[in-house]
């Protein structure tokens, strides 16, 4: 298991916070989304950190969910697009 990078694991999360749904009517809504440089901190000084298991491009999304679904994998599975 490896640890992400501070800027890797800024743009994860940070597209993970960009798509999340509103709040249903009458539940107080989240504090804004951090920025990117904000998570990038957050790495950078050990309060915020992500294991990845592994990095698969997406052609291998099947390989990927083998691994995961017994659920023994520890840390995250990152798939990244080909360009």
């Amino acid at each position: 298991m490896r640890a992400a990078s501070s800027s890797a694991l800024a743009t994860v999360i940070s597209a993970w916070c960009s798509t999340t749904q509103a709040p249903a009517p009458g539940v107080e809504p989240h504090r804004p989304a951090p920025t990117t440089a904000a998570l990038e901190a957050a790495v950078d000084g050990g309060e915020l950190s992500l294991d990845i298991a592994q990095i698969l491009p997406i052609t291998e999304l099947a390989i990927a969910h083998r691994r995961i679904e017994p659920g023994w994998v520890r840390g995250k599975i990152v798939l990244t697009a080909d360009r």
